[in-house]
């Protein structure tokens, strides 16, 4: 082929010329170096999205649960000591019945947090779609002898 190097006879073998290999080298290095270092700042970047979109979620949901540590037993002994009263049901049926209640507001409440933690907060989406192009670009590049077939420029 008209790009590959010529090769050398020595002693009856053929040899690339040591210097286009380490060319070819040193090329590789620099580009998986500035790959690297193009995806660590990516990582940080999207370190810091992830942080300002979790601060919202955090701050409700510390609220929340500060209002509900400190009014939910007073709620719960409310219900508890209404279903004695207006049911005439013993004090431990009203107190299971106000348990039962605590149990399905604290997991709905739970449950409605995962779900804003699931679909608002991202997740470094951007870096692992860049880092496993670049593994791919790698993997081209090396299995191409150093020819890739598509060059990644930066924009």
């Amino acid at each position: 082929m008209v790009d590959q190097a010529t090769l050398e006879m020595r002693n009856g073998a053929h040899q690339a010329p040591a210097t286009e290999i380490l060319r070819g080298l040193n090329d590789c290095a620099h580009d998986v170096v500035t790959l690297t270092e193009l995806q660590m700042r990516l990582l940080k970047l999207d370190l810091q999205d992830s942080a300002r979109q979790t601060r919202a979620p955090l701050g409700l949901l510390a609220v929340g649960l500060c209002l509900l540590l400190g009014s939910f037993p007073v709620l719960l002994m409310t219900i508890a000591y209404g279903v004695v009263a207006l049911a005439g049901w013993p004090q431990w049926a009203g107190f299971l019945t106000a348990t039962v209640v605590g149990f399905l507001i604290g997991g709905g409440l739970s449950g409605g947090a995962y779900w804003l933690f699931r679909h608002n907060v991202t997740g470094l989406q951007r870096s692992r779609k860049e880092l496993v192009d670049n593994i791919r670009w790698l993997k081209e590049t090396l299995s191409s002898g150093g020819r890739s077939r598509h060059r990644r420029q930066c924009g």
